[in-house]
């Protein structure tokens, strides 16, 4: 059986060290300041993005990763024999999924894969559940199992995968364009946070909370304990933007009170953190076992 390259792009917010460790390969997406165009996570970090944002007076603006981008990595793992999964974040997110449909669409017009096959995965998520969706794709591989398989996993997770966010306003995904049905809020709420989803690949809103971390935990103790079973083991992943308190606070209560089978922590990079803002926080979480 033909050996398989998980190919991801920059939002996963896997770090690029562990992603190389594992075996993916990290294809970036770009962050534009006013006087300079950066790769995410290869020319600018979390740490570093969140210094710059601090007192920033012209927010900076996202592009996706290219076709060119993808034609590099397709033809590096190509020619040493691979075939490719390629799992990106929503298309309606990021032209990030189009492009890497182009560079394979280029490669098959010009003869370049042979007998390779290329799958370009649309994981309908965003930031650390792409990653949490890398996390099943690549224990797969390298357990042996099918490009087929794969993607059957894949498409179960995501079909049970829960996954809420609070920002501390609506204010940043308003200028990127990014809120979906979450305008709806706008205007509805002083001094409390909106409690937001993705739908189909795009921001919906769930509900509204005080702005205190103990009403947050509150919900999300309500929601896991009405959406999970007391006995099974489930996946859970907590992400932060530049909100590392909070994040610790929700960590402790998750594990003292669910059944854990694996557990993730993400510090959101410039990506997305430029879409949210400075102070979000967001858990996901799904039964480990779908069968």
């Amino acid at each position: 059986m033909c050996p398989i390259k998980l190919i991801t792009d920059s939002t996963c917010e896997i770090p690029l060290e562990e992603a190389k460790r594992l075996g993916m390969e990290v294809v970036p997406l770009y962050i534009h300041f006013e006087d300079e165009i950066l790769k995410d996570r290869y020319e600018i970090s979390p740490e570093e993005f969140y210094r710059r944002m601090k007192g920033i007076k012209k927010l900076p603006h996202t592009s996706e990763a290219t076709e060119e981008d993808f034609l590099d990595v397709f033809r590096k793992w190509v020619g040493e024999g691979y075939d490719l999964l390629v799992i990106t974040m929503s298309r309606k997110q990021s032209k990030t999924y189009q492009s890497a449909l182009n560079a394979k669409k280029t490669m098959e017009e010009k003869g370049e894969l042979g007998d390779r096959k290329i799958v370009v995965y649309d994981s309908l998520q965003t930031s650390f559940t792409v990653g949490l969706l890398d996390y099943e794709a690549i224990e797969m591989i390298n357990s042996g199992y099918n490009l087929e398989n794969i993607v059957y996993r894949l498409d179960e997770v995501k079909s049970r995968l829960k996954l809420y966010f609070t920002v501390p306003s609506l204010k940043f995904l308003m200028l990127g364009g990014r809120i979906g049905r979450a305008q709806a809020m706008i205007g509805s709420f002083f001094k409390i946070k909106p409690i937001l989803t993705l739908e189909d690949g795009v921001v919906a809103p769930v509900d509204k909370i005080r702005g205190h971390r103990k009403d947050l935990i509150n919900w999300v103790k309500k929601r896991m304990q009405s959406e999970l079973p007391p006995d099974k083991p489930i996946t859970v992943a907590i992400g932060n933007v530049d909100n590392p308190e909070d994040a610790d606070a929700l960590k402790e209560f998750v594990l003292n009170n669910f059944k854990i089978n694996k557990f993730y922590e993400f510090k959101v990079g410039s990506i997305i953190g430029v879409h949210v803002g400075p102070g979000t926080l967001s858990i996901a979480y799904y039964i480990t076992d779908i069968f």
